[in-house]
């Protein structure tokens, strides 16, 4: 009798064993399949009120040696009100809410150009957003190179070349002409269109006025298509909800965008513009 009971507790324990790897198989699949459905650059019809935007940016250190980033992270009811309470989630990594922002307090994020992230948003038991984007690999500006000198009045041809896991990018001049007192500091952006290399020309009429500094910038964007032109400013705007957004761009669910930006050792690079 005692040996009849040992069998059926041992084989009680085996089918509970079982039970939970059927249970994890079951959520790996799930989340699989969620991954599957999602495509990077899509624009999805909303299916719910909310306003949501994430925007990642990796950032390749030098005096570190690799690649860190910044999270931007809003939510927005029905009417407007910033959401506080959302579980946030990001390849797994839960992305709490810190004061005035989502943040990733356990630095679990791994911000290397190729590292593919998958973002859920679950507000309650329901979840209101899903996405799917990848680091873009930076470009490296092959000319010019930084210490150039241009000339005032002649147009500059911007080469680059190896822009991967991109779907749009822009280019963004910014001169600081504080050392020309007669001068106002001024700012170029507009969008970029062959991949993975090409040339890109600032017209004439931009540089028609000496300046000390001028740094050319190349940001590559995953998840946004064509259209969106960015730069740091258009980042900015687009994160603290100044752009009207009617769709969810590389996001399910929601209005609003989930993208990731990248910035590597080469693809800045800083000239000085002189009569």
């Amino acid at each position: 009798m005692r040996k009849r009971s040992l069998i059926f507790k041992t084989i009680f324990l085996i089918s509970i064993v079982i039970l939970i790897i059927s249970v994890f198989e079951c959520d790996e699949t799930n989340e699989g399949n969620e991954k599957e459905q999602l495509e990077i650059g899509k624009v999805y019809t909303p299916q719910n009120d909310y306003l949501v935007i994430v925007c990642i940016e990796a950032r390749y250190r030098e005096e570190s040696g690799n690649y860190r980033g910044d999270l931007w992270i809003s939510i927005y009811d029905t009417d407007s009100n910033f959401v506080e309470d959302a579980l946030v989630e990001i390849n797994s990594v839960v992305i709490p809410y810190i004061e005035d922002s989502y943040e990733d307090t356990s630095n679990g994020l791994n911000f290397n150009p190729g590292t593919e992230y998958f973002l859920t948003i679950t507000i309650g038991t329901e979840i209101i957003a899903e996405g799917l984007a990848i680091v873009p690999i930076s470009p490296n500006i092959t000319y010019p190179s930084s210490g150039y000198t241009h000339t005032v009045n002649q147009q500059l041809n911007v080469e680059y070349d190896d822009i991967q896991n991109t779907t749009s990018a822009s280019i963004e001049i910014y001169c600081d002409c504080s050392g020309y007192p007669e001068y106002n500091d001024c700012q170029y952006v507009d969008e970029i269109n062959s991949f993975p290399s090409g040339t890109y020309t600032i017209p004439s009429n931009y540089f028609i006025q000496p300046c000390e500094y001028c740094a050319i910038d190349i940001f590559p964007i995953s998840g946004l298509e064509s259209g969106f032109v960015m730069g740091e400013m258009g980042i900015e705007s687009l994160v603290e909800g100044e752009m009207e957004l009617n769709a969810g761009y590389n996001i399910r669910g929601p209005k609003g965008a989930f993208f990731v930006t990248s910035e590597g050792i080469n693809s800045s690079v800083s000239i000085s513009v002189e009569n």
